[in-house]
């Protein structure tokens, strides 16, 4: 009898520790879901501070782009705006749109097309070459979304056409290439021939189209030319 006493009094003592072990295991997997949980809210709370940072960095940069565009324009204000093309082109060859048309296929030219005039004035190098050495585009400060490629392409396909009344050159929007660019036709005055000649306006850069040999920004796969 005595063994069989003392037996249960142990076991009631197992059991007794045991039932102590799982209430301060309970208490411990309470503790750890409140830390998690707390962790969790942490980790939210970090990811809003960011995403306002984010967004205070965004607007920072766009009213740094605002001055920096007051600033230029300011300071152009205070210079003087361009003086008017002094030169008269008078050299040129008149086409009409199929020539145009033409002249893109003999090169190659993949873009979907846009002809507006019903003819087109065609100088020679000279007098496109003479444009570009006067034109300011390739100096203007670059700015990203405001003064960057597609804007200098623009302006440059405006100004010429309004200050050379030639409406040669070509508006390029290169879609494979991620670029914004112009090309002009050129009349070689010796053999008649037109020419297809590329501009990159914010450096000057001036070649003859080559669509084998063109890649990169100037990949020219598909895209959009105005003229």
């Amino acid at each position: 009898m005595c063994l069989k006493r003392n037996r249960v009094q142990q076991d009631c003592s197992t059991w007794a520790v045991i039932s102590e072990l799982e209430e301060v295991i309970k208490q411990k997997d309470t503790q750890l879901f409140q830390m998690r949980s707390n962790l969790a809210i942490c980790n939210t709370t970090v990811a809003e501070l960011n995403q306002e940072i984010a967004t205070l960095n965004d607007q920072m940069w766009v009213l740094e782009d605002i001055i920096t565009l007051r600033d230029l324009r300011i300071k152009e204000l205070e210079e003087g705006a361009q003086e008017e093309y002094p030169y008269e082109v008078t050299n040129f060859k008149v086409v009409n749109g199929d020539v145009i048309e033409r002249t893109m296929d003999k090169y190659g030219v993949k873009f979907h097309r846009s002809p507006m005039d019903t003819e087109y004035r065609i100088p020679t190098m000279v007098d496109v070459a003479t444009w570009i050495d006067w034109s300011q585009i390739n100096t203007s400060r670059y700015i990203t979304n405001y003064r960057d490629c597609d804007k200098s392409a623009r302006k440059a396909w405006g100004d010429y056409a309004w200050d050379t009344l030639c409406n040669n050159i070509v508006l390029i929007t290169d879609y494979s290439g991620g670029h914004g660019y112009n090309a002009f036709f050129v009349w070689d005055e010796e053999t008649d021939d037109i020419e297809l000649w590329v501009l990159e306006p914010q450096n000057d850069l001036l070649w003859e189209f080559d669509n084998e040999v063109m890649t990169g920004l100037y990949d020219c796969e598909f895209g959009l030319w105005q003229i």
